[in-house]
């Protein structure tokens, strides 16, 4: 009963966060405390002239299988970085409409923001 009441109610329990994504041709996709490094990464590649964005997924579960489609539809590519070996990567690249690069991270430390921005310069080149 709860598991069918969450899935007919998803889309009201989806939370997330778009930061300059109207005219992104590299989309961040990211969750957690990687939300921050990302945006910083974002805002040096705007810097430089890249047109990056930020999609922040506040809520991982249940998955925003729309806002990942539509997100995607939009931008050329989308990175997803993670303090993992890629656990989010797989069920975006499932709904994913574009390339999907992913960027593991797992000394136990944060991940900077310049590890993120390298990615994001290579996928606008």
């Amino acid at each position: 009963y709860l598991l069918n009441k969450i899935r007919n109610h998803a889309r009201e329990l989806w939370l997330y966060k778009e930061f300059m994504t109207d005219d992104a041709e590299v989309v961040v996709v990211a969750y957690g405390s990687v939300a921050r490094s990302a945006l910083n990464a974002v805002k040096q590649a705007r810097s430089r002239g890249i047109r990056a964005g930020l999609l922040q997924l506040i809520t991982a579960w249940p998955f925003p299988t729309d806002v990942i489609e539509k997100i995607s539809q939009r931008a050329h590519t989308l990175v997803v970085p993670e303090i993992n070996f890629g656990q989010l990567v797989h069920p975006i690249k499932e709904y994913a409409k574009c390339p999907v690069i992913e960027v593991n991270w797992a000394p136990g430390s944060l991940i900077e923001p310049s590890v993120i921005l390298d990615v994001v310069e290579v996928a606008a080149a």
